[in-house]
């Protein structure tokens, strides 16, 4: 998985739709299992999703719940900041989300509102503008 994660992330900036379909799909499978390795890749999962690959919004909760569960339980820092950082980025793209899709990004957003009260308020004025 040290392998092939950081070369199918590199799959997702490609202009290969079918391409990049099946590999999220695989991403959204390998986060079950190795969201820590995925966590490095953040950045590029958030930009990707920006870009419409909707359907990586499912491996997002696991990947930032890694980094709640590593800010508690090692000394070891995983930085949410890209989280905090793209969330309106993110969820300008709810209006093309399935239910599922939609389902995980909500998550997401509360995972984030309940560990930064301050990004969580955030959250709310995106919604009322």
């Amino acid at each position: 998985m040290t392998v092939v994660i950081p070369v199918a992330v590199r799959v997702l900036s490609s202009n290969n739709a079918d391409l990049i379909r099946s590999t999220s799909s695989y991403l959204s499978l390998a986060a079950i299992n190795n969201g820590a390795l995925l966590s490095q890749y953040s950045l590029q999962l958030i930009l990707s999703i920006t870009r419409g690959n909707t359907s990586l919004l499912r491996v997002l909760p696991q990947v930032y719940l890694l980094f709640i569960i590593h800010l508690i339980f090692q000394v070891y820092l995983h930085n949410p900041k890209p989280f905090h950082a793209q969330l309106t980025s993110l969820l300008s793209v709810m209006n093309e989300c399935d239910s599922a899709e939609m389902l995980s990004l909500l998550q997401l957003c509360s995972m984030i509102a309940n560990s930064r009260s301050e990004v969580g308020r955030g959250i709310f004025v995106f919604y009322l503008n």
